[in-house]
């Protein structure tokens, strides 16, 4: 009798994958593509390089991805953006798109969302008015000597190994010294200070933390390096981005909403004038399941501009988060999977569970919580769209266990699948690109474009 080779777990949770798949028009995007995923093209393009986004995706994602735009140039249409992060959506349908739609977006994180309202707002900044704050501003040396005591309470602050004190004690100054500055311009210069923070400091933003940066070549680069030099840097590029534009200043490319709240519920504001149906486009990209807390990673910005002063507000904001990481406990909730994507959920939970330590055991309860977020959320954005309306979804897969044994998450499958099963017709499934790992390459590993239609 011949010897039948047992197959992997995670061989049959590929060929799983590949059928459930195989329901969707599923095609293999451009090198141009590839590049609209990532947010680093911003950094080259006005106003959107005004912060160092960490994540996110490219201002000409739609173009990219060939998706039509032309019905949001009408003054009666809406854009709606779920997870608005630093308001890349909301910034190209202005500049990059000059879109008249109303625009509308939401972010849960309220340093992100104050970030994606400044950058909004870049017509109310004159630059001549700027360049005069500016050089009022620092006429006189930033101190060095600042008591602790006034400093945040974050430990990063006070880690020598984070950052110096000398440059913990002027970026404090720097931040008082704005609060007697008009309201719209402070703000603006607030934008300025957060991005200066990291390039003083002896860390840098890496995944899903903080890293203290080992390389004794940039450390002392960043030893020498004072702030009011990068603040001069910073502020000068947001002077040159008003300039440039000056052109389109006069031509507001109709009116735009950013909520500091959740994007899972979408709850829409009784005065905006709009209501369940009457959302052209959505465009957004979620949390991956990626054990990201974007509360941690911007925990610098959120407590040195004072939206966050004590560790219980802190805790309170993870808890709202859309449920991707497991920086606190979260309360279960049942994705509601049926058919072979709910087999592909179990086998995929069990693989993991299977494979590592109690981290790993908990991950079918976060996986679980996560698509039940992804279940709520299309299931709004279903109700606000127009029948023919559609919601573009960027999405990244992941991988979990232990090293010797990583197991794919189909999340970009699953959204699909959650999504076709609320009603919503799946126009496109197009990947984006690979997502290379040091210890794993699998097929599932990448970031997709999901195309989401309200049946006419």
């Amino acid at each position: 009798m011949l010897f039948q080779k047992k197959m992997k777990p995670s061989r049959k949770l590929d060929n799983l994958y590949s059928n459930i798949q195989d329901r969707f028009n599923v095609v293999q995007g451009s090198p141009e593509l590839a590049e609209a995923v990532q947010f680093e093209s911003n950094r080259y393009r006005p106003v959107h390089r005004w912060f160092p986004f960490k994540e996110g995706f490219s201002a000409n994602i739609f173009t990219a991805a060939g998706i039509d735009t032309t019905g949001l140039s009408n003054d009666n249409a809406v854009f709606l953006d779920p997870f608005c992060g630093c308001g890349t959506t909301l910034l190209a349908g202005d500049i990059d798109c000059q879109w008249h739609a109303f625009r509308i977006g939401y972010e849960i994180n309220p340093f992100l969302s104050f970030l994606a309202e400044v950058k909004a707002n870049w017509r109310k900044y004159d630059p001549d008015k700027l360049t005069k704050i500016i050089e009022e501003l620092l006429a006189e040396p930033l101190s060095k000597s600042i008591s602790p005591a006034k400093w945040p309470s974050l430990s990063t602050f006070h880690n020598l190994a984070m950052i110096a004190p000398n440059k913990v004690s002027a970026l404090v100054d720097v931040v008082e010294r704005l609060k007697a500055v008009e309201n719209i311009y402070k703000d603006l210069l607030l934008v300025g200070v957060a991005a200066a923070a990291e390039r003083v400091s002896y860390h840098r933003k890496d995944g899903r933390a903080l890293r203290i940066i080992r390389s004794e070549q940039v450390l002392k680069q960043r030893r020498r390096i004072r702030l009011s030099s990068v603040l001069r840097n910073i502020w000068k590029s947001y002077e040159d981005d008003l300039r440039s534009l000056a052109q389109y200043r006069e031509k507001a490319n109709g009116k735009f909403l950013i909520l500091c709240q959740d994007g899972r519920s979408i709850e829409l504001p009784s005065d905006a004038g709009i209501g369940s149906g009457d959302v052209t486009l959505m465009a957004y990209s979620p949390p991956y399941l990626n054990h990201i807390d974007y509360t941690e990673v911007y925990k610098v910005e959120l407590w040195l501009l004072e939206f966050i002063k004590k560790k219980q507000e802190m805790l309170e904001l993870r808890k709202q988060t859309f449920r991707s990481h497991g920086s606190v406990k979260f309360d279960v909730r049942d994705p509601h999977l049926t058919g072979d994507i709910a087999e592909a959920f179990e086998m995929a939970i069990s693989a993991v569970t299977g494979t590592g330590g109690q981290w790993h055991k908990q991950f079918g309860n976060l996986a679980s919580t996560y698509f039940a977020d992804i279940t709520q959320s299309l299931g709004r954005q279903y109700l606000l769209l127009k029948p023919g309306g559609r919601a573009i979804c960027v999405i990244g897969n992941s991988a979990h266990g232990s090293k010797k044994n990583r197991i794919p998450i189909a999340t970009d499958i699953f959204t699909a699948t959650i999504a076709n099963s609320l009603g919503f017709q799946v126009e496109k499934f197009i990947i984006a690109r690979q997502l290379r790992r040091r210890d794993h390459s699998n097929q599932f590993l990448r970031e997709a474009i999901l195309v989401f239609r309200r049946p006419a």
